[in-house]
């Protein structure tokens, strides 16, 4: 299973912006957290963009916040991205995806996630496309969750090339396609992402299921057991779009339905064949001379 990579904060830099007015490193967090809400739901500042300054502001950001001054950095991450540098955007969410200085809020984290990826940082679209999927902080929908994906992975960026052939193996919104899975973890492993080479190997088998996207949708088909099904071989909703994890659960229910009906008809014909060898031992030992009892005990199973 394909985990999410969530990567931040650059590496510290000097920086000259202005941090202006704000809270000092003793100040609650708390305070931050509801301003931060208000602006969030407040109308975007119109300030001039300054891609240079906005960097500035990020690097100034970063080091505010390795010296534990959360709710300054804060203020500062949102000011570079109104400057021009959506990171300081997708910084914001990624702290309230984690509930990293201030209360965990998906939502909030989702808001942020936009406003970067809106801007054009690559993590925040492929973030915004995790939440999509997952349905964290907005509605599930997966059509938008691939094409958030496709949107930073036409930008090279790895992490979203990973998300968007792990897409194409499963049929999250965009129909299912094992040859196009594998031509983006072709990609995703080209930026290196070494763990692409298995699945590239995995899936260049026809024979191979393509597996599952979670550990529930694995016990909801194989339920704790060793399945031998044949249904299993393969196995892909080839060509199928799912639109969200209800119609792929869907679709997976009635995988198991055709596994367990397949296992249950293996069964009884091992069964009959199991009856079939006993009643031929059986008449061999009655022709040796064997009461039919004996023979019945001799012959076994």
């Amino acid at each position: 299973m394909r985990h999410r990579v969530i990567v931040l904060l650059a590496p510290l830099l000097l920086s000259s912006c202005s941090t202006g007015e704000g809270a000092g490193p003793n100040s609650s967090v708390s305070g931050n957290h509801s301003a931060a809400l208000a602006q969030a739901n407040a109308p975007a500042k119109l300030l001039a963009l300054n891609p240079k300054e906005g960097q500035q502001c990020f690097d100034q950001a970063v080091k505010l916040y390795q010296s534990d001054r959360m709710a300054e950095s804060i203020n500062q991450f949102i000011r570079a991205g109104e400057l021009g540098d959506p990171r300081g955007f997708s910084q914001v969410g990624f702290f309230y995806e984690k509930g990293d200085g201030v209360k965990q809020n998906w939502s909030t984290a989702v808001h942020w996630y936009r406003k970067g990826a809106e801007g054009g940082d690559t993590l925040a679209m492929k973030n915004l496309g995790q939440c999509y999927e997952d349905g964290a902080g907005i509605q599930e929908d997966w059509v938008a969750a691939a094409n958030w994906y496709r949107k930073a992975a036409d930008k090279g960026y790895v992490q979203a090339e990973v998300a968007l052939a792990r897409a194409y193996q499963f049929g999250v919104g965009v129909a299912q396609n094992r040859a196009l899975s594998i031509e983006w973890d072709r990609k995703a492993l080209a930026h290196g992402d070494q763990d692409s080479a298995h699945w590239i190997k995995w899936l260049r088998n026809p024979l191979n299921n393509i597996g599952f996207r979670t550990t529930q949708e694995q016990e909801l088909v194989m339920a704790g057991q060793l399945r031998t099904s044949a249904e299993l071989l393969g196995a892909d909703p080839t060509g199928i779009l799912f639109h969200n994890s209800k119609e792929r659960v869907a679709w997976l229910r009635g995988l198991r339905n055709r596994v367990d009906a397949d296992e249950a008809q293996r069964q009884r014909e091992r069964e009959v064949e199991a009856q079939q060898r006993h009643d031929n031992n059986v008449k061999r030992l009655e022709n040796e001379g064997y009461s039919h009892s004996e023979a019945d005990r001799r012959a076994g199973w």
